[in-house]
């Protein structure tokens, strides 16, 4: 009947017979030789296979086997072993369920068992779980761990030479399980790391490819870029050369739209010269043939010695001569007013540096001996703004202020209010100017006229309608800026003179 005996490291204290001592040492050196050649093996399996032949051709075990439990299918599974006639070979068909009494007395670590008197099988690997009895002896079993888990096991008999187990024996196989069990743990941790390797050397295999693939769409999407950017670069130059020609085409319209503009206000100014000339003109002329005509009529009057008809003919004499002299005066007069569009004709007047209160004082001062007395209007002045100095083309600013507070005065609605009202801005470099008035302002329909030469609704009053325009020319064609119309919120008209400034340094 077959006896079990489990063996631990005590049990080498028990040798006490020299030639098991010797035998002892013999196989222990056999073992390292056996370690170096495990630490030789390329793989977990070549370490299960150089293992089986260290074992046979070293440790003088007639046969071996490494056998690995699969926990999750709850079996045995072969690697390497010899058969019964002490040949290695691969064990890997092998499949035999677990036997839960057998697991239990092996799961042990650190312990050798060894069954004495037992009969010794040969697995079928054609059959599953199949075996056969080869012969008798003992069968020794060494338990592989990893960590504190039971993964299998070392199998050994003596079913070909049946030399008999010696105590010694069991403290070799458990060196040897030990060996394989570490070895095996390291070529574990070693194939993890190469299969990580693998995996990161794929990876990044991938990412390469991923990068080149994308590389390749970035070169394609630059190129497409820069095929894009030389065709807009095409089509920016075409467009800047055509709209270069549109702006030349605009200028030489704006010209020729200038050109227009000048000559029909040429036209118009000549048809109101020749209009307002030929009024007081034609009546001269008939007084002066009227005059004529009386002359000749006292020649024949005094002939004839008709006092009483001389008379007659001398008061109208003095009529027609009155009358002449009062068309002639309006002539000049008007040839007077027409001076003053002269003023166009200057080409250059010098700026300077000025003191915007001052000026405007000195301004007023010179307006009260043109025309119209100041003395006549309330003027309240403004300056509006914390820059105190500009330079500027100043003298043109005394006839604009004439003209307007002239048109101020005229248009005034009662002889003791004449109100105006002088507000001074400056915002970007513009000069601003209000000038307003609460005199009768301007009637809708003629707003957009008043600044036409001959515009005026002042003409039964000897007015020509000539100031307005000389001011609109003056601040448009020598000051560079606009003039416009606003009804003032004081009641009556309102002028807004904007034009450009220089500030001191």
């Amino acid at each position: 009947m077959p006896t079990l005996s489990i063996f631990d490291s005590t049990d080498f204290e028990e040798v006490d017979d020299i030639t098991d001592i010797k035998s002892f040492y013999r196989l222990l050196y056999n073992l390292n030789q056996a370690t170096l050649l495990m630490s030789q093996a390329s793989s977990v399996d070549d370490l299960y296979r150089v293992a089986v032949e260290s074992a046979i051709e070293l440790l003088e075990i007639d046969r071996i086997g490494i056998l690995l439990i699969d926990e999750e299918h709850k079996e045995i599974q072969g690697t390497w072993g010899t058969d019964e006639k002490g040949n290695v070979h691969a064990e890997h068909r092998l499949r035999s369920p677990v036997v839960e009494e057998f697991r239990n007395i092996i799961n042990n670590q650190g312990k050798v068992c060894i069954w004495q008197d037992q009969d010794l099988y040969e697995f079928d690997a054609d059959q599953k779980g199949g075996t056969s009895i080869v012969g008798f002896g003992w069968n020794g079993a060494i338990a592989l761990w990893e960590n504190d888990q039971l993964i299998g096991w070392v199998a050994c008999d003596n079913l070909i030479n049946h030399q008999p187990f010696k105590r010694y024996i069991s403290h070799i196989l458990r060196l040897f399980g030990s060996v394989i069990s570490e070895y095996r743990l390291r070529f574990l941790a070693q194939e993890k790391v190469e299969n990580l390797n693998k995996t990161l050397e794929l990876k990044v295999q991938k990412r390469t490819s991923e990068l080149l693939a994308a590389q390749n769409e970035l070169q394609i999407a630059n190129q497409n870029l820069e095929l894009k950017v030389k065709q807009r670069t095409i089509s920016l130059k075409a467009n800047n050369t055509e709209l270069a020609n549109t702006i030349e085409q605009l200028k030489s319209t704006q010209t020729e739209l200038h050109h227009a503009q000048a000559y029909v206000a040429m036209n118009d100014l000549v048809i109101g010269i020749a209009h307002e000339v030929n009024t007081p003109l034609g009546c001269a002329i008939t007084a002066s043939s009227h005059f004529l005509y009386v002359i000749e009529e006292i020649e024949k009057t005094i002939s004839a010695n008709q006092n009483s008809l001389l008379t007659n003919l001398i008061n109208n004499a003095k009529d027609a001569g009155t009358l002449l002299q009062r068309n002639l005066d309006n002539t000049a007069s008007l040839i007077s007013e027409f001076k003053r569009l002269s003023t166009l004709d200057v080409e250059s007047i010098p700026d300077e540096k000025i003191n915007l209160q001052k000026w405007l004082n000195n301004i007023l001062l010179c307006v009260s001996t043109y025309e119209v007395n100041t003395k006549n209007l309330n003027i309240y002045t403004n300056i509006d703004t914390d820059i105190s100095e500009v330079i500027i083309q100043s003298d043109v600013f005394v006839q604009i202020f004439q003209e307007l507070l002239l048109n101020s005065y005229l248009h005034s609605n009662c002889a003791e209010d004449n109100r105006v009202r002088v507000t001074l801005k400056i915002d970007q470099q513009q000069l601003l100017i209000y000038i307003e008035d609460n005199g009768q302002g301007v009637q809708e329909d003629i707003k957009k006229r008043i600044f036409n030469p001959f515009m005026t609704t002042l003409r039964s009053s000897g007015r020509k309608g000539l100031g307005l325009n000389v001011v609109f020319n003056l601040v448009h064609f020598l000051l560079r800026g606009n003039l416009s119309y606003f009804d003032s919120q004081l009641g009556g008209a309102g002028f807004l003179i904007s034009c450009p400034i220089t500030l001191p340094e």
